[in-house]
Parts: C-alpha cells; structure tokens; sequence
C-alpha cells in the first residue's frame, strides 16, 4: 500500500510453507557396517508474517526525513519424522535436534529436577539441584520475532542513518558465559564474602520427587553455597549455574537490543563532476556493531549473545568459546561512471 502520495508505504506478507522429502543423514547402528544413513526424514512446516513500514515525516526542499521499520516472526515446527526416528543430533558433538513435535534444531539434554510445581529439586546436605532422570527439551534457539529500524535524515547532500535492530528471544547455549561465571572471573562473582541459598524443596534423587516432612509438606531449601560453590557445582549429584552441571545451566535467554550501524554520507555536488568521466561520487563514514544490551545475560561477562560457533549452518544458538564479536570502523568511497 503506497499512501499519501508515498509518504507512507506499508508491505505486508503471511506465508506458509511445508517442506517435506526433508534429506539428512542419520546415524545407525555399526552392526550394520555403517555408521549413518543418508535418507528422508520427514516433513518440516515454517509460518510467518513479515511487515515493513517507510515513513517520510518530513520531507522540504532542503531536508528529508525517512523511517523504515520491519517486523519479522516465523514459527517451525518439525510435523513429523520417518518411522523409528522420534528425534536425532543435528551434530552428535552438540545438543541441538531434530524432534517431531518441536521447533528446528531444540536444544535437548540433561536438565535440572523440578517437582511438579516447577520448584527446583534441592540435595541435602549439598545445597546445589539434582539432576532431571531423563534428558529433556531444555531451550528453542529460534527467536519469538525480530524488529528493525532505521532513521535516515538528509539535508542538501549530507545524510545521516542509523539502524538500531531488537531481536527477542532466541535461546543460546554458551560455554564461554559458563567457563567465565566458573571461574570467577567476572564482576558477575566478586560478591564472595556472603552465602546464597538456591530457591527450592529437597529432593530425593532415586525418584525425582521432594521429600516430605511428617505432616506431607515439601522441606524449603536452607542449605547455604558459597559464591565459589553456586557457579561451580560442589558434588557429583548436585548441579548449580555454570561449570560441572547440566546442560541447561548453560542455556540462556538471547534476547538483544543493538546499534546495527551508523553512517554519515556526502554526495560530491554533480556540478563538481560536471567535466569529469565519473557519473557521481558519494564518501561515508560507517560504524558497525556499536552498541548492545543483552538484558538475560549477566552483565559484566560482555557477551554478545549473536555469537554463533557454526556460523551460517543448521545449528543455531550454539556458543563454543568462539572470539567476541566486535566494533568495527571503516570509510566508504563510491564512484558511477
């Protein structure tokens, strides 16, 4: 829809799309004499909506200024897989899955106990939280959505953009967040004078359920942790929130706000190129990746959580003490002849 003589201009899109004949290779039994099976696995569903909408506020002789926003939310979901196969690594040496019934590349792995209220499953005498008996879905990488918006403002031959991007949701899992909080090596842990106490009902970790005291009731946690002990789990049974513990101690929210980029263009005036074999000429200065806010992760390990360890491949949401992201700086010359 193009709107008031295209001061605003909206683009909408709805898709669903159902993939099926889905091709990967899956492991087999060696008895076999081989060790996967390159085969279909079964039927892949993606929904979504996509919207985009430029705005012009202002627009005069001299000055101008646009708006551009987008919002992006896809759901998946894995329908079904071939007959025998419930679920399988997208990586044997990582904890994303394909698993019928959940979105593409779920996280699945050991977990921590919880009762049937959600209460964290406690360890006498230890103070930390029990392992879940079974493995479970403990984290989804993909995001709830995406939004994007960039402010353009012109004056003359002057123009200034800047892009700032908000992605909610998103689940990662990183060693690195976890080896920094383990080895208290961040402000995150400096608070080392004091105990804590994990919120929680002891549990008993033969049958995965809370004790009871006499009269039936759950018993609160009033075991007490050191710093050092809550983010290095203290026994082989107990699990806390960074190293030596379940998987899902090291699963975390991915929710990020972020200064894409700025930049500061200048048009060389045409009556400058007026004698000369260049069409036009434009110079920029550019800033990428200037600042972030990560508000679920903890805040003084600095971590970005867009790191990715596989870059553009299938797994998503998977940190493994890769190098930060980083600033970067940088000119732009363009020339039309």
């Amino acid at each position: 829809l193009e709107l008031f003589k295209k001061r605003a201009i909206v683009d909408f899109t709805w898709y669903k799309k159902t993939t099926t004949d889905l091709i990967s290779e899956v492991n087999v039994p060696t008895s076999s004499g081989y060790s996967s099976l390159l085969t279909n696995i079964g039927e892949m569903e993606n929904t979504g909506i996509e919207v985009g909408l430029k705005l012009i506020p202002i627009r005069t002789e001299n000055f101008k200024w646009s708006t551009f926003t987008s919002f992006t939310k896809n759901k998946n979901m894995v329908n079904k897989l071939i007959e025998g196969l419930d679920r399988f690594p997208i990586n044997v040496n990582e904890i994303a899955f394909v698993d019928e019934g959940q979105p593409f590349g779920v996280f699945y792995g050991s977990a921590f106990a919880r009762d049937d209220e959600g209460n964290y499953l406690i360890e006498e005498g230890a103070g930390g939280i029990l392992q879940a008996l079974e493995n479970q879905v403990i984290g989804d990488p993909n995001p709830d959505f995406k939004v994007g918006f960039t402010n353009t403002f012109k004056y003359k031959t002057l123009s200034l953009q800047a892009q700032f991007d908000w992605k909610e949701g998103g689940d990662i899992s990183s060693t690195t967040i976890a080896s920094l909080l383990g080895r208290g090596v961040t402000k995150d842990t400096e608070d080392r004078e004091r105990t804590f106490i994990i919120p929680g009902v002891y549990g008993n970790p033969t049958t995965g359920e809370a004790i009871l005291d006499g009269s039936g009731n759950k018993i609160p946690n009033t075991t007490q942790l050191t710093m050092n002990n809550l983010y290095f789990s203290p026994t082989t049974n107990s699990n806390t929130f960074a190293i030596n513990s379940v998987d899902e101690a090291s699963i975390y929210d991915g929710t990020v706000f972020r200064l894409r980029e700025i930049s500061l263009t200048y048009d060389i005036p045409k009556e400058f190129l007026e004698n000369t074999f260049i069409g036009s000429m434009t110079f920029s200065l550019v800033g990428n990746n200037l600042w972030f806010y990560a508000p679920n992760i903890p805040k003084y390990t600095n971590f970005d959580p867009d790191v990715n360890a596989y870059g553009s491949g299938n797994l998503q949401g998977i940190e493994v003490q890769s190098a930060p992201s980083s600033k970067r700086y940088g000119f732009k010359l363009n020339i039309k002849f």
